[in-house]
């Protein structure tokens, strides 16, 4: 129990009040472990659910699609380069397709 010490001040007994200040961290601590096993746990789940479906075939690896899609953006490039356009618009259009695959590599 507390008393009163000089101009009112608060004043615990030392044992009681280390005991109190550890059991308070204490619990802090198995609350954040707590929290981090149960953030652990969701993200094994997370990996289970994705090696399921990959193995599934309802994923794709980015590998995979950035590899046809570099091929799609190689054959456009072939088309426009073959074009009856004139010189400036076939720029104009290689540097949009260059901006396109750009965008779909860096995510």
């Amino acid at each position: 129990m507390p008393t009163l010490g000089e101009k009112k001040a608060t004043l615990y007994e030392a044992r009681k009040a280390v005991h109190a200040l550890v059991s308070v961290k204490l619990s802090r601590d198995r609350s954040t472990l707590d929290e981090a096993r149960i953030r652990q746990t969701l993200a094994d789940a997370r990996c289970k659910e994705l090696a399921a479906e990959k193995l599934e075939g309802s994923l794709v690896a980015v590998e995979e699609v950035l590899e046809s899609q570099n091929a799609i953006f190689a054959s456009i490039v072939a088309i426009v380069k073959k074009s009856l356009m004139s010189d400036n618009d076939k720029e104009d259009c290689l540097s949009e397709i260059a901006k396109a695959a750009r965008m779909w590599e860096s995510g």
